[in-house]
């Protein structure tokens, strides 16, 4: 019963948040900016009612709708208050976001997952484009030229507090440990930091799946493994990263991705996995900087793209 419940409360708010869009864009004769952003935002707010679930069908059911929902309403304008006319599958990618935290969160009793990556999505990526559009001023990364400076200081700033209040408030549950107050406060600055960069190299709508995965998963894992090795070695990998990517041996998002992928492996391998993964990645940019004669041509004929993306990390 608890679950039909949940079921019953999500569905409905969802669809008052869709609805109340919908008949502002009317009244305004067609959809704009505010009533997408506004439905961006509120939805993510369907993360409070998740702890209503106790089955993990229920769950996944309410995310698996609206992926196919948000697929049937890019083709067919379902719901013009939340569609560009652009190519875009932010929307869906929104969904999809939702049923891949939640379930990682169910399955692994880590709340912060979801609470975390979710809101941080909803408030920070959501207030992050209103502030950009209209204050948006200062333009300075050459690798996002479109990203304004006073969008990601406001992302920054709600993933601060997101993250602060949801680890404060979650730790101890499910299978989290505890930390100090000091604690909390590192992770929510290094959350807030990851997240805006995160953010800035999020393309086509990829940063409704980029940012909450990725600010959701740090930050837990910070939570669940972090000590003073762990943070060190995030450090070093962070120069090696930065360093790679100023002799353009590696991309803004494959920034991302590595740095993701060398927490988890370290936070789940240990220190010799991790420190593995960083001289497979120091030998790799290397060895993609050396080029003889016949690489040379090839890069002169072909044009491409020599740093690493996420794909390739």
């Amino acid at each position: 019963m608890q679950n039909i419940l949940g079921l019953l409360l999500s569905f409905i708010f969802i669809f008052i948040v869709i609805g109340i869009a919908t008949v502002y864009a009317k009244i305004r004769k067609g959809a704009s900016e505010n009533t997408r952003k506004f439905i961006h935002i509120m939805v993510g707010n369907w993360v409070f009612i998740t702890p209503m679930f106790t089955k993990l069908w229920a769950l996944i059911l309410v995310p698996l709708c609206f992926i196919i929902i948000n697929l049937l309403s890019r083709k067919y304008k379902l719901f013009s208050a939340m569609e560009r006319e652009d190519e875009d599958y932010g929307t869906v990618y929104y969904a999809i976001s939702m049923l891949v935290l939640t379930t990682a969160a169910y399955l692994l009793r880590w709340p912060t997952l979801s609470f975390v990556g979710l809101l941080t999505m909803a408030y920070g990526d959501g207030f992050a484009a209103v502030v950009g559009i209209y204050k948006g001023r200062h333009y300075p990364f050459s690798f996002s030229p479109t990203k304004s400076l006073e969008g990601s200081i406001t992302l920054a700033c709600f993933s601060f507090v997101i993250t602060f209040f949801s680890l404060f408030i979650l730790q101890g549950s499910g299978s989290l440990r505890s930390i100090s107050l000091w604690g909390i406060l590192l992770i929510s600055l290094l959350t807030s930091i990851f997240a805006a960069f995160i953010e800035l190299t999020g393309l086509a709508g990829c940063d409704n799946l980029s940012v909450p995965i990725g600010s959701g998963l740090f930050s837990t894992l910070c939570l669940q493994f972090g000590n003073s090795i762990f943070y060190l070695f995030i450090l070093l990998y962070l120069v090696v990263l930065i360093a790679a990517f100023r002799w353009k041996a590696i991309s803004a998002d494959g920034i991302v991705a590595a740095l993701l992928t060398g927490q988890t492996l370290y936070a789940l391998g240990g220190m010799w996995i991790g420190l593995g993964l960083l001289a497979f990645f120091l030998l790799g940019s290397a060895a993609s900087k050396l080029k003889n004669n016949n690489k040379l041509t090839a890069e002169q004929l072909q044009a491409g793209h020599v740093a690493r993306n996420w794909k390739q990390v």
